[in-house]
């Protein structure tokens, strides 16, 4: 028996989902990335262009679809690659160019930074994502798709929400903006 659900707003989706940065000039190739995903649908798990993409399909549905870098990963953002002191990083002198180690955000929320260059006292890192700037084609094939529970509509607005902030909100500045630790260290 066939399930008449598509994916909207509150449905928990299972996906197996491809993508495949597209070329650019002047960057390196990058490797495609192939994944099981599991979510509650319509509180920005996906990126933007991928969220719209996907409403309406049911099980079974395979969908692919190239998205410009601004419905993906975002526009690559020049005032994100920035210098950090060496004395920030546990290990630096472990590091090298093409290292990530991750940082925590103001909420706790990991940021991962690239190593981009190894100066005497800092490192040049980047925050981008690292297909930020590339339109990049995503494979969609819908396995699964039920009702969401309330626990994981809870959970899923609390992550959307968290991942808001207010413009007016200050940071103290005792309060630092990060916190580094290795990609392999725990949260």
């Amino acid at each position: 028996m066939t399930s008449a659900l598509r994916i909207d707003s509150n449905v928990f989706v299972r996906l197996a989902l491809a993508s495949q940065p597209l070329p650019a000039e002047g960057a390196p190739d990058l490797a495609p990335a192939q994944e099981e995903i599991a979510y509650v649908h319509g509180y920005g798990f996906l990126v933007p262009g991928l969220d719209i993409a996907l409403r309406g399909l049911a099980i079974g549905d395979r969908f692919t679809i190239t998205l410009e870098a601004e419905q993906a990963h975002g526009p690559y953002d020049d005032d994100l690659v920035f210098d950090v002191d060496r004395s920030e990083f546990p290990n630096a002198d472990a590091l090298v160019v093409g290292d990530e180690v991750w940082a925590d955000g103001l909420e706790a929320e990991p940021v991962s930074l690239r190593v981009l260059e190894v100066r005497p006292d800092s490192f040049l890192v980047d925050a981008n994502h690292p297909w930020a700037g590339r339109a990049v084609c995503y494979t969609a094939d819908v396995l699964d798709l039920r009702e969401a529970t309330d626990a994981e509509i809870s959970e899923a607005a609390e992550h959307f929400d968290s991942a808001f902030t207010d413009e007016d909100d200050e940071v103290p500045e005792e309060v630092p903006l990060v916190r580094l630790r290795r990609k392999d260290s725990p949260l």
